[in-house]
């Protein structure tokens, strides 16, 4: 008999807090393009990427992408504010490191060493 629509979903994985991902693999891709603009992901983007993640890491049946975004958002809506504020300043911290990189002309990723933390001020 298959399966009707409305029957209840899998449970997606849990994702680890804070975030795994780092802001080289974000970056990775944007390196990479040979287009005129880059787009750095988003917050949400970001959490999609690591539900994605986490789906191959437990080794969980991947849903389509198209499915996969509308449990992202779903999840994403249930989220505190305090993991949203992390993945929105990895977004930014990701941005940042890319338009520092690009000023002193850097080609690729892994030339640099990326730490989340801020650097320390040495003004203060």
């Amino acid at each position: 008999m298959p399966r009707d629509s409305h029957s209840s979903p899998i449970k997606p994985p849990t994702l680890p807090f804070p975030p795994v991902l780092t802001i080289d693999e974000l970056l990775a891709n944007a390196v990479k393009s040979k287009k005129p603009k880059v787009i750095i992901p988003n917050s949400f983007i970001i959490y999609r990427m690591s539900l994605h993640r986490e789906y191959r890491n437990k080794q969980m049946k991947l849903p389509s992408m198209k499915k996969l975004s509308k449990i992202a958002k779903s999840s994403w809506n249930k989220e505190s504010q305090i993991v949203k504020n992390e993945y929105i300043k990895l977004a930014k911290d990701a941005k940042t490191l890319y338009d520092e990189r690009k000023k002193v002309g850097a080609s690729h990723v892994d030339h640099y060493e990326v730490t989340l933390e801020a650097p320390n001020d040495s003004s203060e």
